[in-house]
């Protein structure tokens, strides 16, 4: 079993790919297409992104928890892997006809049914994304590897195909061509392991009902993480639609860092619960909970406070009317952060699909009412209050569940009150700093100065203990 230390490392390496990433080239993008195309791109991707999210079928979270629970057998890790595979080969080819014939009978959809026909191979290659099975086995060094790799390339080709106005639909490509990359590498690397795909002898009906109240849960997800978008597209216009995706990719670029550790939890703590090893549970679930609450809040006061200055020289000019939309996601980084934590690093290692699904639905629900009632009248500024209540909303219902009925306590107040009371410093130091300097040296000075001020606050004053944990990292206790 690969340590928790080298996850870890391999894992925040991977996220601050995924972070650096759209830093270099979400800047470009936007001065280069504009608003307007943006989100003619951006709206094309998310759609074909909801029907892999439908096919799918909850795959990607049910065959981490059930490969990390025999990934000590090659032989049941090849059968596991074979059933979910074939299950998602036959759910992606009746996604895809349904996706295809969508294109040719909606008027809205067919005007953009080029970037939308080349935004489906993210759902043609669908079954092919396998990082499910290597997260689960805790291969994370070689998924980080492949993601750099795939990263330049795609930096590259960014550079080479996107260079006017009316370069949408490269930029489309550019959009899915990560993914295909990635899943080649996958399969290649399945080879080079041989590693078995099964034909015969498959138990699919053992996965039916759990992969059910998963897949219902990712619809949920899907719903109120894509349909904000689509909302905007028909309701609103496809300028909110850049505004609101390009904040929102702005607050998931910060997002990967707070969540970096709990996604390697998810494998770890299924195969701890297998074992019943509770200690080792309540410890990372401990250390999980105050890691978000060490970076996402001073985060959140920081993006805040520098989003008017941030959103013009990372997107331009023409995106000012996504800083306020951004302003209000940023409570996404703790109450996500934590979500995160209830969802999958408590309630699906415990086998609390139902309940998973049904939060998520009401949800989903709720974020439907609201989007129809906000996006009409405030566009992007409505999305983004619509994504905030739906999150804090579910992430409230799971924390009352997770303490109630699993005597599981993962917020803690004073822990809380203590990493605000450090990010506090934030204010002063903005303020100050706003008084010399301005434009590119006040955002780079802020953030130099800012961090370091936070960072020795909780090291010499509030003596943080995550701090302690990652210098020297107990992995006797994981």
């Amino acid at each position: 079993m690969a340590t928790l230390k080298s996850n870890f490392f391999y894992n925040t390496l991977l996220k601050v790919l995924d972070g650096i990433y759209p830093i270099i080239t979400i800047p470009y993008v936007s001065h280069i297409l504009g608003a307007n195309n943006v989100g003619i791109a951006n709206f094309a991707f998310n759609y074909a992104a909801i029907f892999s999210a439908l096919a799918a079928l909850g795959i990607p979270i049910y065959g981490i928890r059930e490969v990390a629970k025999v990934r000590l057998s090659k032989r049941a890790t090849e059968q596991v892997f074979s059933e979910l595979f074939w299950i998602n080969i036959c759910s992606s080819l009746f996604f895809s006809f349904i996706y295809l014939v969508s294109i040719v009978i909606i008027p809205e959809l067919y005007q953009q049914n080029v970037a939308l026909y080349i935004a489906g191979i993210y759902l043609y290659l669908a079954p092919f994304s396998i990082d499910w099975y290597f997260a689960g086995i805790e291969r994370y060094k070689l998924i980080s590897i492949r993601s750099l790799v795939v990263k330049i390339l795609s930096f590259i080709l960014m550079f080479i195909m996107v260079r006017e106005k009316n370069d949408v639909l490269s930029y489309v490509f550019l959009l899915v061509f990560s993914i295909m990359a990635n899943n080649i590498w996958n399969f290649l690397q399945l080879y080079r392991d041989n590693f078995h795909i099964r034909l015969h002898n498959l138990d699919i009906k053992k996965h039916m009902k759990p992969l059910l109240l998963l897949y219902l849960s990712a619809l949920a997800m899907m719903i109120y993480g894509m349909f904000n978008s689509l909302f905007l597209g028909f309701l609103s216009s496809y300028q909110n639609v850049g505004y609101y995706t390009s904040a929102l990719k702005i607050n998931k670029m910060l997002l990967v860092f707070v969540t970096a550790l709990g996604y390697i939890l998810l494998p770890r703590i299924s195969f701890y619960k297998k074992n019943k090893e509770q200690a080792k549970i309540q410890y990372l679930l401990s250390i999980s909970a105050s890691f978000v609450l060490f970076l996402s809040i001073p985060a959140s006061i920081a993006m805040i406070l520098i989003a008017p200055v941030f959103v013009p020289i990372f997107l331009g000019d023409s995106f000012y009317g996504a800083v306020l939309p951004l302003q209000i996601l940023t409570p996404l980084l703790l109450i996500i952060g934590f979500s995160n934590i209830a969802g999958l690093q408590v309630l699906v290692p415990f086998h609390k699909d139902s309940i998973f699904m049904r939060i998520l639905m009401i949800g989903a629900l709720g974020n439907f009412i609201i989007n129809f009632f906000l996006i009409r009248k405030w566009g992007a500024v409505g999305a983004a209050v619509s994504t905030v209540i739906t999150e804090l909303l579910i992430t409230i219902i799971m924390y009352y569940y997770i303490k109630l009925k699993l005597k599981i306590i993962l917020f803690d107040h004073l822990l809380f009150l203590r990493d605000l009371a450090c990010a506090l410093i934030l204010f002063p130091i903005f303020y100050f700093l706003k008084y010399f300097y301005s434009g590119i040296t006040l955002l780079l000075s802020f953030i130099f100065i800012g961090g370091v001020s936070y960072l020795g606050i909780q090291f010499f004053i509030a003596k943080n203990p995550v701090i302690d944990f990652f210098l020297h990292f107990q992995e006797d206790k994981l």
